[in-house]
């Protein structure tokens, strides 16, 4: 799998979340992780970039259009350092956030399996990783967003785990 692989298979799963998070239930689970580590490395990457681009492109302006003296070699190395903490913010956040999340999940729904919520987590996670990187005012929209995409995730398992266990009746005759 590639990046671009992980990050195609993201958009797809924003475009139809019940077949993702159906083919999440065959998906093993070492895929799953895979695909869920190149998106946050992906995403971590974008998001610090965007956030250099946009801080150099500020300082550019206030530079030559309001004639603000700038010292550019500072400004670099501050918010070089503020990308890369950025980028540490989404690895962190992508692993062990996650990992602390599904924990206390998993506290009050124990009818799905473990691995399960994780594979279910990192579908619910992908548009807090493709468009976080936009800015503090859509966090929360982002946030619902992936909120929905778990509970969806939730009861098509429950659907499809009762599905599985009700054998089909057959009619006699």
């Amino acid at each position: 799998m590639t990046f671009r692989h992980a990050l195609v298979s993201g958009f797809e799963a924003l475009r139809e979340p019940r077949q993702a998070q159906l083919r999440a239930l065959e998906e093993p689970i070492e895929d799953a992780l895979g695909n869920h580590m190149r998106r946050v490395l992906t995403a971590g990457v974008a998001a610090g970039l965007f956030s250099l681009i946009f801080s150099v492109a500020q300082a550019l302006y206030l530079q030559q259009i309001k004639h603000v003296d700038i010292a550019f070699g500072r400004l670099l190395n501050y918010y070089s350092g503020i990308a890369f903490g950025t980028f540490l913010f989404y690895v962190f956040a992508g692993t062990f956030l996650l990992f602390l999340l599904s924990v206390v999940i998993r506290l009050f729904v124990r009818q799905v399996p473990f691995w399960t919520l994780i594979k279910l987590l990192c579908i619910a996670m992908v548009p807090v990783l493709l468009f976080g990187w936009i800015g503090r005012g859509v966090a929360l929209a982002l946030l619902v967003w992936s909120a929905f995409l778990l509970v969806s995730g939730i009861l098509t398992v429950r659907s499809a785990s009762s599905a599985k266990r009700t054998p089909s009746k057959k009619r006699s005759r």
